[in-house]
């Protein structure tokens, strides 16, 4: 998944990611959820610190 350059840095990926996190534990949950980040795409490393 990923959000075309013109809608970054308006907190679609966050929301994007939030829905996975509410899906999932409305499913009966995990004990983690694993994130693949492509480190060259400028602000994609924000996402590997992110707690939710």
């Amino acid at each position: 998944m990923s959000v075309a350059r013109k809608y970054r840095r308006h907190g679609v990926a966050r929301a994007l990611v939030e829905a996975a996190r509410r899906f999932v534990d409305s499913e009966g949950g995990n004990a983690a959820i694993y994130q693949h980040t492509d480190t060259p795409v400028a602000g994609a490393m924000e996402f590997l610190n992110v707690n939710y």
